[in-house]
């Protein structure tokens, strides 16, 4: 038996003798140091052209002197309110180009740029300017008079402050807007007397105005150079006058606009940026992760005339139609990130006649 313990007390000594080495063994080998985090997210720093669409409401405060200098003072407002006539295609949309720069820190990921922009509201010849609103006002001393304003073309120059993530930018902007009106007075009935302009007179004369914008707004990549953007516009004008020859009539207004916008980027190239975009194109936007659909839906509801001799609060109402309209578009990039979604109603309500 003692002859057997020999063996085992050798194994013993030397597990002994590895275990009191290994840590000086350890501590002699070199540490290698921890390899340096590379993000891989989107570069944003660079100039950018692009095109966006949108919808735009606005409202109008104004004030006029109808009969001149001495005359009376009017005051009034008016919406320049969403509105989609699909039948006729005209509505409050618009589309337009922009174009800027971004620089983002590589040590804090903030992102600072500047950014101009110009939109162009949807006109045609038999709907000019839809982008429009009008109050028409009623006395004694000027008869019947609508005054209206269409805005026929705006813009702005901003600075941006955001943030950017690997696959995200959100920012925040702000600075000049301008904006090109139409401004109109028509003397749709005149007074027997002490009017300048007869009945029927249309008066029209435009205006630039300069104001002020601010807004925020989330851009993502989708493919190669090309980048998707979502933004929220608010811009504001001072009171600016006009004068109407033919009615003597001082118009002053001023005017709010508030637009949400879905644009594209495209991204160019460091190494003369111009002459890339020029000469070579810009690359074709090829993705199997983006789609875009849109889709337009209108609907007519009609209560057709019936026998109804006594109408009261709860009655329903012959002869009355109501329309829906509304319209929807989506993008995708992997997750659904930007929607809208825009519905107009409106009642027709012809007169009641019992039968």
């Amino acid at each position: 038996m003692r002859g057997a313990r020999q063996p085992l007390r050798l194994v013993l000594a030397c597990l002994g003798l590895m275990s009191i080495s290994c840590p000086a063994l350890a501590a002699d080998l070199p540490i290698k140091p921890p390899a340096p985090y590379v993000g891989n997210g989107y570069d944003w720093t660079g100039w950018y052209v692009g095109a966006h669409v949108g919808v735009i409401r606005g409202s109008s405060s104004w004030s006029s002197t109808p009969l001149g200098p001495g005359g009376p003072v009017m005051n009034g407002g008016f919406d320049i309110p969403f509105h989609f006539d699909f039948m006729a295609g005209t509505g409050s949309y618009v589309a337009g180009m922009q174009g800027g720069y971004n620089y983002v820190l590589p040590s804090s990921h903030l992102m600072f740029g500047f950014e101009a922009d110009a939109s162009f509201p949807n006109s045609d010849v038999v709907n000019p300017f839809s982008v429009r609103g009008s109050q028409t006002v009623i006395s004694d001393a000027i008869g019947q008079v609508t005054y209206g304003e269409a805005v026929i073309h705006y813009g702005s120059v901003r600075g941006c402050v955001g943030y950017a993530f690997d696959h995200l930018l959100v920012y925040g902007t702000g600075g000049f807007a301008w904006t090109f009106d139409q401004v109109t007075r028509s003397q749709d009935v005149a007074p027997a007397v002490g009017c300048f302009a007869a009945a029927g007179t249309l008066e029209t004369v435009s205006m630039w105005r300069l104001g002020w914008a601010a807004g925020i707004g989330a851009e993502l990549p989708i493919d190669g150079n090309w980048t998707a953007k979502a933004e929220f516009l608010e811009t504001g004008f001072g009171r600016k006058s006009k004068f109407f020859a033919a009615s003597a009539d001082t118009f002053s207004s001023s005017l709010n606009m508030q637009s949400i916008r879905f644009g594209l980027n495209y991204h160019l190239e460091d190494s003369n940026p111009a002459a890339n975009l020029f000469v070579k194109g810009p690359t074709a936007l090829e993705s199997d992760r983006f789609a875009f659909h849109a889709q337009a839906t209108f609907l007519d509801q009609t209560v057709p005339s019936f026998r109804s001799p006594y109408v009261g609060p709860n009655s329903l109402i012959p002869n009355q139609s109501r329309e829906t309209s509304d319209v929807t578009a989506d993008s995708d990039d992997l997750a659904r990130v930007f929607r809208f979604d825009l519905a107009q109603d409106s009642e027709i309500i012809s007169p009641t006649i019992p039968i």
